[in-house]
């Protein structure tokens, strides 16, 4: 086919792609030498690949679709809380048989602290046990609860000194219980 000169091949189409679409598909239009007094100057290429009719499209190598990031979600960790109530609170809760004598033999220990650690003995607790592990028996979280610590407390002093009375009166005389 000829138009002023320049021939328009039906076999080839320039094909500009952007952003991965065919945003133009026009004839390649080949002009005859004749016309060429110069070479012309090189210009930026933006043509991808020039194909046959016949040849099927295909996506250049270097767009490749972008995956939607995962969203990332973190829970905060789980704060550790103490135990909560007062001193009395957990004497009344642990079932304790003497309260006045007790609250004197528990301040004396650990000031009534579920986490006090002897550093030369490694008693733990309120009770002091040592070691802390015995209080287990009492209940799972002998760690972290006064109240099962107290319950643990309650079964030693009565099993061993009858009473919290002969546990404060052996605790006098001896300096520990």
């Amino acid at each position: 086919m000829r138009n002023k000169g320049a021939t328009i091949s039906k076999k080839k189409m320039l094909v500009i792609i952007f952003l991965g679409l065919v945003v133009i598909a026009i004839p390649t239009i080949a002009l005859a030498k004749s016309h060429l007094k110069e070479k012309p100057k090189q210009q930026p290429k933006i043509v991808t690949e020039i194909r046959t009719e016949k040849e099927p499209l295909k996506e250049p190598e270097f767009i490749k679709p972008i995956p939607e990031p995962t969203p990332v979600i973190k829970t905060p960790p789980t704060p550790v809380v103490g135990p909560t109530g007062t001193c009395a609170e957990w004497i009344t809760q642990a079932g304790i048989t003497d309260p006045g004598n007790a609250i004197i033999l528990i301040n004396r220990e650990s000031g009534c602290n579920p986490q006090a650690t002897n550093r030369s003995s490694g008693a733990y607790g309120i009770p002091q046990a040592l070691p802390g592990s015995k209080m287990a028996s009492a209940g799972a979280d002998w760690q972290t609860n006064p109240v099962t610590q107290l319950r643990w407390m309650q079964n030693y002093i009565v099993a061993r000194y009858g009473s919290w009375a002969g546990a404060v009166g052996f605790s006098n005389t001896h300096g520990w219980y």
